[in-house]
């Protein structure tokens, strides 16, 4: 087992926008004043970009395209709704109604790109709420899942997934701003030999106990509070043709001490993407566009 993949899905978008029912619990999603075919005509312009930078580097890229209907704004992260692990196929349920449409619009062609060995549907299983790789981060080459409870992330539904598919449950409690983070991989990543993590917003009783299973396995790479705002810990490393990419936007990038960029290509080649629009209105960043293919 590896931790990066060389291959990813990407959803080229269609209605783009301001997504009103996550920002119920999305801290990090704002609004921009342009009109919304602007702002669909730069959604689309940063994406393509995004997906020439990664293929341009050996990266294989599979791109499915959105459609107007039904409208569901959000569906450039599809990293939220399933996952793969070696011939399994997850599907996950989702906190916003306009967003669990995503699954009915996509789930017939991955499964034919993907051609699983199993799908488990945990719809089925639960009435709460996982939002897969983005409520999920995965050490998986130890066998480590994280999760920062929150709305979007339900215990039970957490340690099922831990339990199916053999991994050891770590959860947690984050804020940022007197709010729970809604999303782990808001300010966490896990890269073969790095782990990104803002200590500072953990609940400090779960703290210690966080930190000690990242460094059995990992270098840490301290992140605060500001960083999580400039998306530093939505970050995912991805393999090219001969070698590892840590994916992040320029964002991201900018926001990063001039030591942690050091560190961080000792290991790894950084590829930074320009996607101011769809983290500012979207409340995602380049982690959340990237749904790996194992």
């Amino acid at each position: 087992m590896r931790q990066a993949t060389n291959e990813v899905l990407m959803i080229r978008p269609k209605s783009f926008g301001f997504n009103v029912e996550t920002a119920k619990n999305n801290l990090y999603q704002n609004r921009m004043d342009l009109k919304d075919e602007i702002v669909q005509e730069k959604a689309l312009k940063e994406f393509d970009a995004f997906v020439e930078s990664l293929r341009a580097k050996g990266i294989k890229v599979d791109v499915l395209e959105d459609t107007r209907q039904p409208h569901t704004p959000d569906s450039i992260f599809p990293n939220n709704w399933f996952s793969t692990h070696d011939g399994k196929l997850l599907i996950y349920p989702m906190y916003a109604e306009n967003r669990k449409l995503e699954v009915g619009k996509f789930l017939d062609d991955l499964v034919e790109l993907y051609n699983p060995d199993v799908i488990i549907d945990l719809r089925e299983k639960f009435d709460g709420v996982l939002e897969s790789t983005g409520a999920l981060v995965l050490d998986r080459v130890n066998k480590k899942a994280y999760c920062s409870l929150s709305q979007r992330a339900d215990i039970e539904l957490f340690e099922y997934f831990c339990k199916t598919l053999g991994y050891r449950p770590i959860s947690f409690e984050s804020y940022q701003m007197g709010q729970k983070i809604y999303h782990t991989n808001v300010m966490m990543s896990i890269a073969s030999r790095l782990a990104f993590v803002a200590t500072e917003l953990i609940d400090e009783s779960m703290r210690d106990e966080v930190l000690s299973e990242l460094r059995e396995d990992h270098e840490i790479v301290e992140l605060t509070g500001d960083q999580i705002l400039k998306f530093c810990a939505n970050v995912l490393e991805v393999r090219g043709k001969d070698k590892s990419y840590l994916v992040m936007s320029k964002t991201a990038y900018a926001g990063f001490l001039d030591s942690q960029i050091e560190l961080i290509e000792q290991y790894m080649e950084i590829i930074a993407v320009d996607i101011d629009t769809i983290e500012t209105i979207g409340g995602g960043s380049a982690r959340c566009m990237l749904a790996e293919i194992f």
